[in-house]
């Protein structure tokens, strides 16, 4: 998938739903977009719980980190 206006880490497996089940990998990429109506003081604090929350269920590994929106 491309992505015009952000940049997309290489980093990171893509987390797929087929209609029916979640596929989640060893490595899933977790985007946090600032500016899509949550707030540049809401993303900070999102950023940390989706870090907790991968570390607690196992998916340590996971890449969280903050998508900047190109202008």
């Amino acid at each position: 998938m491309s992505y015009d206006k952000v940049d997309v880490s290489e980093e990171g497996e893509t987390i797929e739903f087929d209609g029916e089940k979640l596929s989640v990998p060893e490595t899933p990429a977790i985007p946090i977009i600032y500016g899509d109506g949550i707030g540049v003081d809401v993303a900070p604090a999102a950023q940390t719980v989706l870090e907790s929350a991968a570390n607690a269920t196992g998916f340590a590994d996971a890449i969280v980190e903050n998508i900047e929106e190109l202008s």
